[in-house]
C-alpha cells in the first residue's frame, strides 16, 4: 500500500534491464469449497474428539479423572503430571497444545499428512513405553535417539544410557520418581487410540479423496478459461494464463498431490489435457525426495532453480527467446519453501491447499505472483475450505490457541520446551 500510494507511475529496473512501471495486479481472493465423503467426515469427528482440550488439564491431579477412551490423554508429553511430587511442568501443557494444533492442521491438509504423523507418534509412544518398562522416563533428544535404538529387537536401555553424555542423561529419569502404574496405563491407552486413528486415516487415504477431486475440478476450470481469448487484450499466452502454484504447509501433502495428479494426467480428459506433461517436479527440499513416485523424484536445493526456470522463465530473468525454450511447466506444487524470495509472477494463480498456522504465510505465498511486472491485470488466489465440519475445526483451533496462550503466560518464553512427535 505504501508503494502504491507514494510511487504511482514511477518505474523500476527489471532483472533483464528493461523498465517496469510501478503497478500491481488486482488481487482476487476466493474460497474453494469441498465436501467430505463419509470416511472423511468420520475421520474429522474422531480426530476432533481425540484432541478435545480438558478444562482442568493443567491440574496436577488430573490423573484422577476418569478418561474418555476416545480422547487422547497425551501422557507421553505430560510426564511431569505423574511425578510423585506433583510438580507439573507448565511448558509441557503448552507443548501438548501445540501438538494438538499440529495434528489439527495435518487433518485439515490431507489424510496422508495426518496418517504419517500419527504413525510417527505411535512409534515414539511405543519407544517411550519400552523405556518405562525398563525403569526410565525418557524425554527430549534422548527419547528420539532411543526410538532409533528400539528398531533393533535386542535394544538394551542400560547399554544405551551408558553411551550418553551427562546432558542427555538428564533426560532419563528413574521411574521411581513417578506414579509408574498410572503413567504406563495412560500411555498404553494413548497407543491404542493412536493406532485406531492411524488406521482410520489410512482407510481414508486408500479411498477416493474428495478434496483432491475438487482440486482437479479447479484445474480443469482454469485450463478451460485459459483456452479462450485473453479478455485483458494483453496478448498473454494460454500457458501463462493457466499457470498455477499449489501451496501446502506439509511435505506429505505435496507428495500426495503430486503423485495423484501425475496419475490423473496420464489419461486426462476435457480441459485438463492442456496440463499433460506440464507438471513440474514438486519443490520441498531433498530430505523427502524418495517418497515421490515417477521419474522426476523430489527437488533438492541444487535442482530448484532449474524447476523454477522451467515454470516462470521470463520472471526468473531469462532472455525472451531463451525463456520460450525453457518454459516447460504450468503446475508447480510446493511447500512454503517458495513462499518468500522468488519472482513467479509469470503465473497469475495460486491455490492454497491448506490453512497455515500463521495467516501471514498466506500473504507471503500470494506475494510470489502479486508483484510489480506481472503480465496479469488480475491474480486469482484460491483458498480451500472444507464445507462440512469447518466450524468444529475452527472452534477447536480457537480453544487450543487460547489454552496455549494461557500456558505461555504462566511459564513465560524461557520455559518453552522442545518436543518431538
Amino acid at each position: 500500500k505504501f508503494i502504491k500510494a507514494h510511487y504511482e507511475n514511477q518505474w523500476v529496473r527489471a532483472s533483464d534491464g528493461s523498465k517496469l512501471v510501478v503497478e500491481f495486479p488486482e488481487p482476487n481472493p476466493y474460497k474453494i469449497d469441498y465436501d467430505l465423503d463419509e470416511l472423511g467426515a468420520a475421520l474429522v469427528d474422531s480426530v476432533i474428539a481425540a484432541l478435545h482440550v480438558p478444562d482442568d488439564e493443567a491440574n496436577p491431579r488430573y490423573h484422577d479423572v476418569k478418561h474418555n477412551p476416545a480422547q487422547l490423554i497425551l501422557a507421553r508429553y505430560l510426564s511431569s503430571r505423574y511425578r510423585v511430587t506433583e510438580e507439573l511442568a507448565v511448558f509441557q501443557v503448552r507443548n501438548a497444545g501445540l501438538l494438538r494444533s499440529a495434528l489439527l492442521k495435518r487433518l485439515e491438509s490431507s489424510p496422508v499428512a495426518l496418517r504419517n504423523t500419527l504413525r510417527t507418534m505411535l512409534r515414539s509412544h511405543q519407544s517411550f513405553l519400552a523405556g518405562l518398562k525398563q525403569g526410565y522416563v525418557l524425554t527430549g533428544a534422548t527419547l528420539t535417539d532411543w526410538s532409533e535404538e528400539t528398531s533393533s529387537a535386542d535394544a538394551d536401555l542400560d547399554e544405551f544410557l551408558a553411551s550418553l553424555d551427562e546432558d542427555d542423561k538428564a533426560n532419563a529419569e528413574p521411574i521411581s520418581a513417578f506414579r509408574a502404574d498410572d503413567l504406563i496405563d495412560d500411555v498404553e491407552r494413548d497407543i491404542v487410540l493412536l493406532g485406531s486413528l492411524a488406521q482410520q486415516a489410512d482407510e481414508s487415504v486408500q479411498h477416493s479423496d474428495t478434496k483432491f477431486d475438487r482440486l482437479v475440478e479447479e484445474l480443469n476450470s482454469i485450463a478451460g478459461l485459459a483456452s479462450k481469448a485473453d479478455p485483458s487484450h494483453k496478448g498473454r499466452s494460454e500457458s501463462d494464463r493457466r499457470k498455477v502454484i499449489i501451496f501446502s504447509t506439509f511435505t506429505d501433502t505435496v507428495i500426495d498431490i503430486y503423485n495423484r495428479l501425475s496419475e490423473a494426467l496420464k489419461t486426462p480428459s476435457g480441459s485438463l489435457a492442456a496440463y499433460k506433461d506440464r507438471l513440474a517436479p514438486p519443490v520441498m527440499g531433498s530430505e523427502r525426495s524418495t517418497k515421490v513416485q515417477g521419474a522426476h523424484g523430489g527437488v533438492d536445493q541444487g535442482r530448484r532453480a532449474q524447476v523454477l526456470a522451467g515454470f516462470a522463465p521470463r520472471t526468473i530473468g531469462l532472455e525472451f527467446i531463451e525463456a520460450e525454450k525453457a518454459d516447460k511447466y504450468d503446475i508447480l506444487i510446493t511447500t512454503d519453501v517458495l513462499a518468500e524470495g522468488v519472482n513467479l509472477q509469470q503465473a497469475g494463480r495460486i491455490i492454497n491447499y491448506d490453512l497455515p498456522w500463521n495467516p501471514m504465510r498466506i500473504v507471503q505465498r500470494h506475494g510470489r505472483v502479486d508483484r510489480i511486472g506481472s503480465p496479469h491485470p488480475q491474480v486469482d488466489l484460491g483458498l480451500f475450505f472444507p464445507s462440512e465440519k469447518l466450524d468444529d475445526m475452527l472452534g477447536l483451533e480457537d480453544t487450543i490457541r487460547r489454552k496455549v496462550a494461557q500456558a505461555e503466560a504462566a511459564v513465560g518464553a524461557v520455559g518453552l520446551g522442545i518436543f518431538s512427535l
